[in-house]
């Protein structure tokens, strides 16, 4: 049984991962910078932000999840 979750984890969770990674983009409409990170997606209201930094990693996004 221990075999099978195993197996299991390590072929589903680089595949949830991969599709993350692959699936994050960010659109501006309206008043509101959307955020998709499949399978998540965040509203951001423009007039709350305050700074805007260049990162060269998705793992930033997930603070905002």
């Amino acid at each position: 049984m221990g075999f099978i979750i195993t197996f299991s984890l390590s072929i589903i969770l680089p595949i949830f991962v991969l599709w993350m990674w692959l699936t994050t983009f960010y659109v501006i409409e309206d008043n509101n910078l959307i955020i998709k990170f499949d399978p998540f997606k965040r509203n951001i209201r423009l007039d709350t932000i305050t700074s805007v930094k260049k990162q060269r990693t998705h793992y930033q996004v997930l603070r905002y999840l």
